[in-house]
């Protein structure tokens, strides 16, 4: 196949993956749509059997693989950047190699790509978690895509593996990604800026394997607030890029928001609370990000939703406050009032559902406190018998099976058993959310 018939090039970066590998390439290799091809770039793997493998499927697939080498570790940014330069696709693809892709994906986002003229076309997204599938993710939302600022105010659009994108328009723009840090994704924002159409495909077409020690997976604190640095670090590569200079204000001011109402609240939460003897240092890296583009507070952009608003009340408290001799006290307390109102206006979302309890503990109890002074009313069950009839705030304790087919919302209070009552419920109609992630920025 000449390279001028090539519509997609599927982008595939190797680092030691080698367990997951084979049903990466298996599910690349085997696409409905036949003009493609898949480059792989092993980004100095420390694991042979990624070399083995790579070689196996180059000899098994000579017309469609193409292998790349680099002679040291670089990260995923720079693996992605080899494959955008080698590429001779209309269209590329990114696939992390511990993930796997829809046999169609190829051939139905390429179709309506031509369908509408887009530049990038989205698909949705299968979570596997703990090898499970999880039916409540989030779906990419079709918007106006005419609108560029709707783009950014109405979905997320810093993953770069959900999609199909025109290699032109990386590359007349040089909307590469940035290198040797973490999180390079969200200079993807910035393609759905370019695009001049974006389209929509509704189907989960990409399967997203969340696993132990992947990038995305982080718990160690140290490493943590290292990938929150490098956060900083992407977004200065991102206001300093040549394209993001070229664009009007109203779309930079835009973007600005964007990429702090994505980010900042968490980050924030997760210095106080775990690392607070870092607070000052990262309060610095926000400042020198800042300091990149300036955007001042009383900008009309920060008054367009409450997201916005709520990025300008932090950004105007850490301004106010940071030299304080009790800063630390102040962002505790003003990260639990952040908690809380998230909480609340999450439970005022649920307000018309049949809610059930999961756990008559003390968390349990605390939770039903909440939803009574919310006027919301529940049900409250528990795996201990001992503790059927007991009554709390305004419902009484019942076995699972009595509320199993009245129930809309399942609220997990206890710790550590989410999964498990997840899988025992094991209905695909019924919501099951954890508190604690409920009641965190994390």
């Amino acid at each position: 196949m000449e390279a001028k018939d090539i519509k997609i090039s599927i982008i595939v970066p190797v680092y030691d993956v080698a367990e997951y590998l084979r049903r990466c390439l298996d599910s690349c290799v085997y696409q409905t749509l036949q003009e493609i091809e898949i480059i792989i770039i092993n980004d100095c793997s420390p694991d042979k059997r990624d070399t083995d493998i790579m070689q196996e499927y180059a000899r098994r697939f000579p017309s469609k693989i193409r292998l790349f080498w680099h002679s040291a570790n670089a990260g995923l940014g720079a693996a992605r950047n080899t494959g955008i330069r080698a590429a001779a696709g209309e269209f590329v693809q990114f696939v992390d190699s511990d993930d796997y892709i829809d046999l169609t994906i190829c051939e139905k986002l390429y179709n309506q790509a031509k369908s509408e003229n887009a530049d990038l076309v989205v698909c949705n997204v299968n979570l596997l978690s703990n090898g499970k599938l999880n039916l409540k993710w989030n779906e990419y939302r079709a918007i106006d895509s005419k609108n560029k600022i709707d783009r950014l105010l109405e979905v997320n659009p810093y993953c770069s593996v959900r999609l199909i994108v025109r290699r032109k328009l990386l590359e007349d723009h040089r909307l590469y990604f940035p290198e040797h840090i973490f999180y390079e994704d969200f200079l993807c924002c910035l393609w759905h800026v370019a695009a001049d159409k974006v389209a929509y495909v509704k189907e989960k077409l990409y399967y997203y394997v969340q696993r132990t020690g992947s990038i995305c997976n982080i718990s160690d604190v140290r490493m943590r607030y290292n990938r929150i640095k490098d956060i900083f670090k992407c977004v200065r590569f991102i206001f300093s890029t040549e394209y993001f200079h070229s664009i009007s204000t109203e779309l930079k001011d835009t973007v600005y928001v964007y990429l702090f109402n994505s980010f900042l609240f968490s980050n924030f939460h997760f210095v106080v609370r775990n690392c607070p003897e870092r607070l000052n240092e990262w309060c610095e890296e926000l400042q020198k990000t800042r300091d990149i583009y300036y955007v001042v507070l009383d900008n009309e952009v920060f008054h367009r939703d409450d997201e916005a608003i709520s990025v300008k009340n932090l950004l105007t408290f850490i301004d106010e406050h940071d030299q304080d001799l009790n800063f630390i006290e102040k962002a505790n307390q003003y990260c639990a009032s952040l908690t809380a109102q998230k909480m609340v206006d999450r439970l005022h979302a649920l307000k018309k559902q049949r809610i059930v309890i999961w756990g008559a503990g003390r968390r349990g109890k605390r939770l039903a406190e909440y939803l009574k002074e919310l006027d919301i009313p529940f049900e409250i069950t528990d795996k201990n018998p001992a503790l059927y009839g007991t009554e709390i705030s305004t419902a009484v304790t019942k076995p699972w099976k009595e509320l199993e087919e009245t129930t809309d919302v399942v609220i997990v209070s206890a710790l550590n058993i989410f999964h498990s009552v997840v899988d025992e419920i094991n209905n695909p109609k019924i919501t099951c959310l954890d508190f604690e992630e409920l009641a965190v920025y994390e």
